[in-house]
C-alpha cells in the first residue's frame, strides 16, 4: 500500500494574516492600529498572500523529482511491451520450400478494422508439409494430443511423469523434402524464466523416422533447438539430409524441475511480435558522386556519407562502425532510400525537443550527422533515464517512450545537437496493448516497403504464401507504466531486499532462482547437512523440492548447482550456503479398521491406502494439504485422525507405524531435512 504524500504546511491566507497580525504586539508593540485600512495591515495581508504561494509550491512535487525518487530504489517505470504470438504459412499447392527473413511484417486487424502489422523475430521456414497430427508416446501408451491442442487445451508432452524414452511424434501431411528446412514453433503453458538456453537437467533429441522403419537422430548440422527442452518459447529448425513425414521429440535424459506443456505447436511458423519500424530517409545522390554499388535494396549497411551544400550525397562509403545500421528499402540511379526516421536538423539551442509523430515508440539507435570540416561524421546518442549525471560533453538524450518526444540536453547536462546537424533515429513503434489480438486476426503477408525490400533480396515471390494465420492470440502487449503503478510498485520492492539476511529471505531467493521450478524450500540457520545434529556456525542449509519425479520429488545435480550459483551472488560475506535435496524414509501404516455398513471392505481399503499416500505427500500432504513438512516427525495420533475421515470407516482397532528397518513405532522421528514417503500399506478391513 502507497502512503500518501503529507501535507508540509496546510496554513492558508486567512491563516498567515491572523498569525501576523498575534504578532505585531511582540515586535512592534508602538504599532497600534491594526484595521484593515492600515497601510501595514496591507503589507501584511499581501505578503501572506506571497507566502501562500510558496507554500502551496512547497507541496508541489514535479514529476522529474519523483522519477528521480524511484530511481534512488532501483525503481524506473516499465517501457511499453509489444504483444507477441506465433504466425503461421501456408504455401500453394506445389510451390518450393522457402525462407522468409527474419523481421518480415504481417498485417492483422482489431475489432474495428484498423491495421494491425507484426514482424518475425526470426527466419520462418516453410514447405508445403503440414502438421497432420500430434502423438505422446510414453511408458502408459500412445494419446493423440491433436484435437485436444486446436481446441486450445494444454497438453503434456511426455506425460505428467516424464521418463527416458519419452516421445513426442509430429505427423505430418506430406513429406519435407530432404535438405528443406522447416521450422517449428513451441509455446509452453508457464510463463517464460530468465536463465540459459541450455537445461540445467533434461536432454532432448530430434529424430525422424527413415525409409527402413527406424529412427534416426538428427545430427547438430540437421537441427537448431531453441526451446530449452521444450520449456521456453522457441524454435526447432530442422533440415535433415533426407526426406521425412514422421518426426519426433525423444527425451534422453529426465531432468525436468516440472513436467512441461505446451499451449501450442505449430509448423511453418515463427514468432512475431508487434513491433514496427518507423520511418524512411531518402537521400538524393549529386551527379558524379563517389556511390559504390554495395548499397543494393533489401541489405542493412553502415553508410559513411558525404553532403554537398544542398544536402546532397557526394559519396559514401559503407562498414563504418561508427554509422548507423539501416535497411535499403530503395535504390535508384539518383537516390537512396533507408529504414529510418529523419527527425530534422538541429538547432545549436538548448534543451532541443523532436517528436517521432507515434507512439509509443521504443529507439534502438539515435545519431546526428554532423559536419566535420570538409567530411561528416556520425555521433551516437544514448538514451538515459535523465541527465543529472551527464556532462557536457556527454551524448545523452532522454525518450517519452508513450509519446516518442526526444529531449536532449543544455551544454552542461549534455551535449546539444550542432546547428545544421541531421538527426536521425533507428526506431520501432508499437500498440501496446491496443495490439492483442484474437485467434485468426492475423491474415497476410504484408505488402510494406520493408517487406518489398526483404523479399526482393532473397528472391521470393509474396505470391508463394497462400495463407497466414494465428492459432494463438496476439497477447502480452502493454502501455507505459503509469508513475503512480511504478511508485505502488517500490513501496512493494521495499518490502524485499536483494539480499539474503534472514531465512525467509534464502528461500525467496532460492525460489527465484532463474531458469528452474520449485515447489518449495526451506532454509536452516546454523546447520550442515554432513552434521545435522551438530551446531554448525555460519551456515544456513536451503533444502529445495521441485515437482518432479511423481511420489518422491528430488532435485538434480543441476538444479542444485544452479540455486547454489544464484545464493552465492545474494548471501551475506562470511556465510556458507548448503544446498541439498531432501531425504526420504519410508513409514508403512498397518491397521485394522472396522467398516460401517454396507460399506464394502475392499472398497474401505483403497480408500484408506488412497487417504495415507495424499496425507504423506511431500507437495500436497500435511495438515494443511501444502506438502509433509521438512523435518517433521509422524504422529500415531495424527494417522487415527486420517483414518476416522475416511468414508465407510467406523473405528480403527490397531494402527501401527514401521519403517525402513522393520521398527515398529508409536511415533516416527524424521530428521531436518526429511520427508515421509508412503510405504505399502497393510490395511485390514473388518
Amino acid at each position: 500500500m502507497v502512503l500518501s504524500l503529507p501535507q508540509l504546511d496546510d496554513r492558508r491566507w486567512a491563516d498567515l494574516v491572523e498569525e501576523a497580525r498575534a504578532l505585531i504586539p511582540v515586535y512592534a508593540p508602538e504599532w497600534t492600529d491594526h484595521n484593515a485600512s492600515d497601510p501595514g495591515i496591507t503589507f501584511l495581508e499581501l505578503l501572506a498572500w506571497i507566502a501562500e504561494m510558496e507554500i502551496f509550491q512547497l507541496d508541489q512535487i514535479p514529476e522529474r523529482h519523483r522519477r528521480a525518487f524511484l530511481a534512488l530504489v532501483g525503481i524506473t517505470e516499465r517501457r511499453p511491451r509489444p504483444a507477441r504470438t506465433v504466425v503461421e504459412v501456408t504455401l500453394r499447392p506445389g510451390s518450393a520450400p522457402v525462407t522468409l527473413p527474419a523481421s518480415v511484417e504481417f498485417d492483422g486487424r482489431d475489432p474495428s478494422d484498423g491495421l494491425v502489422r507484426l514482424r518475425t523475430s526470426s527466419r520462418l521456414h516453410a514447405t508445403t508439409a503440414r502438421l497432420a497430427a500430434l502423438h505422446r508416446e510414453n511408458h502408459e501408451g500412445t494419446v493423440d494430443l491433436t484435437d485436444e491442442l486446436r481446441r486450445g487445451v494444454t497438453v503434456a508432452p511426455f506425460g505428467h511423469d516424464p521418463r527416458p524414452g519419452d516421445c513426442l511424434q509430429l505427423r505430418f501431411t506430406a513429406a519435407v523434402p530432404a535438405k528443406a528446412p522447416v521450422s517449428i514453433v513451441a509455446t509452453p503453458e508457464l510463463p517464460e524464466t530468465e536463465g540459459s538456453l541450455t537445461h540445467h537437467g533434461a536432454r532432448t533429441e530430434w529424430e525422424i523416422k527413415a525409409a527402413s522403419g527406424s529412427w534416426r537422430p538428427l545430427s547438430a548440422a540437421e537441427v537448431t533447438d531453441t526451446t530449452r527442452c521444450l520449456t521456453r518459447t522457441g524454435t526447432v529448425a530442422v533440415r535433415a539430409r533426407t526426406a521425412f513425414s514422421l518426426l519426433r521429440c525423444r527425451l534422453v535424459r529426465a531432468g525436468y524441475d516440472e513436467a512441461p506443456r505446451l499451449s501450442g505447436v505449430a509448423v511453418n511458423a515463427a514468432v512475431a511480435e508487434q513491433s514496427v519500424p518507423i520511418g524512411e530517409v531518402r537521400w538524393s545522390i549529386a551527379a558524379g558522386a563517389a556511390v559504390p554499388g554495395s548499397v543494393a535494396r533489401g541489405r542493412t549497411v553502415r553508410l559513411g556519407i558525404r553532403l554537398d551544400a544542398k544536402g546532397d550525397v557526394i559519396a559514401w562509403d559503407t562498414g563504418v562502425d561508427s554509422a548507423p545500421a539501416v535497411l535499403v528499402l530503395d535504390r535508384g540511379p539518383r537516390q537512396v532510400t533507408v529504414e529510418a526516421a529523419d527527425l530534422g536538423q538541429g538547432t545549436g539551442a538548448p534543451e532541443q525537443t523532436y517528436l517521432l509523430g507515434r507512439e509509443p515508440v521504443e529507439i534502438t539507435g539515435l545519431w546526428t550527422l554532423e559536419a566535420d570540416g570538409s567530411r561528416h561524421v556520425w555521433r551516437k546518442w544514448r538514451l538515459r533515464s535523465t541527465l543529472d549525471a551527464s556532462g557536457p560533453a556527454d551524448a545523452h538524450a532522454l525518450l517519452d517512450a508513450s509519446t516518442g518526444r526526444i529531449t536532449f540536453g543544455d551544454g552542461e547536462r549534455c551535449r546539444v545537437p550542432p546547428a545544421g546537424a541531421r538527426i536521425i533515429a533507428v526506431a520501432r513503434t508499437t500498440k501496446a496493448q491496443e495490439g492483442n489480438l484474437a485467434v485468426g486476426r492475423v491474415t497476410a503477408l504484408s505488402g510494406s516497403s520493408h517487406n518489398r525490400a526483404l523479399l526482393a533480396a532473397a528472391l521470393i515471390d509474396p505470391n508463394t504464401v497462400h495463407h497466414v494465420t494465428n492459432s494463438q492470440p496476439v497477447k502480452g502487449g502493454s502501455a507505459v507504466e503509469p508513475l503512480a503503478a511504478a511508485e505502488a510498485r517500490a513501496a512493494q520492492c521495499l518490502e524485499f531486499t536483494p539480499r539474503a539476511v534472514t531465512l525467509a529471505d534464502y528461500e525467496r531467493l532460492a525460489l527465484s532462482t532463474p531458469g528452474v521450478r520449485l515447489a518449495r524450500a526451506a532454509a536452516r540457520a546454523n546447520s550442515h547437512p554432513a552434521f545435522p545434529c551438530a551446531v554448525t556456525r555460519g551456515v544456513v542449509w536451503v533444502t529445495v523440492l521441485p515437482y518432479l519425479p511423481v511420489g518422491r520429488p528430488m532435485p538434480g545435480p543441476g538444479l542444485l548447482a544452479a540455486v547454489r550459483t544464484h545464493l552465492h551472488g545474494h548471501h551475506v560475506i562470511g556465510t556458507r550456503v548448503e544446498v541439498t535435496g531432501p531425504s526420504y524414509h519410508r513409514v508403512t501404516v498397518r491397521s485394522r479398521v472396522r467398516t460401517r455398513q454396507p460399506a464394502d471392505p475392499a472398497v474401505v481399503r483403497q480408500r484408506v491406502a488412497a487417504a495415507l499416500d495424499a496425507f504423506f505427500d511431500p507437495l500436497t500432504g500435511g495438515q494443511d494439504g501444502d506438502g509433509w513438512p521438512l523435518g517433521r516427525d509422524v504422529y500415531r495420533a495424527e494417522i487415527l485422525q486420517v483414518l476416522d475421515g475416511v468414508p465407510g470407516v467406523a473405528h480403527a482397532t490397531a494402527v501401527e507405524l514401521v519403517t525402513d528397518d522393520g521398527a515398529h513405532c508409536a511415533n516416527v522421528c524424521i530428521p531436518p531435512n526429511g520427508l515421509v514417503a508412503s510405504g505399502p500399506h497393510e490395511i485390514e478391513a473388518v
